[in-house]
């Protein structure tokens, strides 16, 4: 019966392997977008559970308390205890593969919790026919009831509202991209991420054979100086034309060095003032600016595309901003590129 359920994992674990290699293949993907797992986040796993399911208020966290001490109470009583001891070690098992990603957890990608919270809620129902005392089916149901009635409340205040506030910026902008074919123009600070335009303009050019005019832009700092585009950004519902922004750039010097070897990025960037570096990479010439912090020296693995676009921005102490042009790195042969700020 099991042989079916055996054999996915392993090609699961094999796919895994050739994606990532040996030494990724229990830590993840080797992302500079990723922050790096702390102590910190690890102590703040229940802080973090709580949040990204959207358990903010007072009455939320004291039906989770109060669930969970149900739970608890439920396991010592039932005379059975393997069945209690079997749950636990399941909701654990669950749990612990969410750990690595801590670090990028949030309500965006809440789905990482809906199996140990699915295994939690079928533990608890099963757990909850041992119960002895008198209306214990009265019990059942209003534990049941009060999650279901703080779910919907929660999807209709917050949820419904947010979804469908963002499919429609998501579907004007994207509509925005596809059909501006006159005049030279800058979409300022998207919703999406930079792949989602990335295809939207390979769509116009390719298929629907359309001149591409349009420039998405997610920091409008990289975008300067371009005194024939006139700037969009979406507004009250709506995208607009905005006025030209002003920007106080190269505050720092800079000199930024890359190199591509073996499907791998490399850099090393010096400023000359204490300070965090930020870095975009794009596979189209007309999308920049989605920048990510980096460490000053690092690498990235990254996909086979022939050409990559990469500008760096460093931010001082004092709050100044410097930005690089973007570059362009040719990633069919191994190269190296380098770019100082002119004294």
């Amino acid at each position: 019966m099991s042989v079916p359920f055996v054999a996915v994992a392993l090609g699961y674990v094999f796919w895994r392997f050739q994606m990532l290699g040996l030494a990724h293949i229990l830590a993840g993907y080797d992302n500079i977008t990723v922050p790096p797992l702390t102590i910190e986040l690890i102590a703040r796993l229940p802080e973090t559970l709580c949040d990204t399911v959207g358990w903010r208020t007072v009455g939320h966290i004291a039906l989770a308390l109060f669930t969970l001490l149900l739970f608890m109470l439920m396991g010592l009583h039932v005379k059975n205890k393997r069945i209690f001891i079997s749950s636990l070690v399941w909701i654990i098992a669950v749990i612990l593969p969410i750990i690595p990603v801590l670090s990028i957890l949030s309500p965006l990608n809440s789905r990482y919790l809906f199996l140990p919270f699915f295994l939690f809620c079928i533990s608890l129902a099963f757990l909850l026919q041992f119960l002895t005392v008198r209306y214990h089916k009265f019990i059942s149901l209003s534990v049941g009831g009060m999650w279901m009635i703080s779910a919907l409340a929660h999807w209709t205040a917050e949820n419904q509202f947010l979804t469908t506030e963002l499919l429609h910026r998501n579907r004007l902008e994207g509509m925005f991209v596809l059909t501006a074919t006159d005049t030279p123009k800058i979409l300022l600070t998207p919703y999406s991420a930079s792949w989602h335009y990335d295809a939207l303009l390979w769509l116009k050019t390719n298929l629907l054979k359309q001149p591409n005019t349009m420039t998405v832009c997610y920091d409008p700092c990289v975008c300067l100086p371009h005194p024939h585009e006139t700037f969009y950004r979406y507004e009250a519902a709506t995208v607009r034309q905005v006025s030209p922004p002003t920007c106080d750039q190269n505050a720092t010097a800079l000199d930024i060095q890359f190199s591509w070897q073996h499907n791998t990025l490399f850099w090393n960037l010096n400023a000359s003032t204490e300070g965090q570096f930020w870095g975009a990479l794009n596979t189209h010439p007309n999308v920049m600016g989605q920048f990510f912090p980096i460490p000053a020296r690092g690498h990235f693995t990254t996909g086979t595309s022939d050409v990559l676009y990469l500008s760096v921005k460093h931010v001082s102490s004092q709050a100044h901003s410097s930005y690089s042009p973007p570059l362009q790195l040719d990633t069919t042969q191994q190269q190296e590129i380098r770019w100082k700020t002119a004294p």
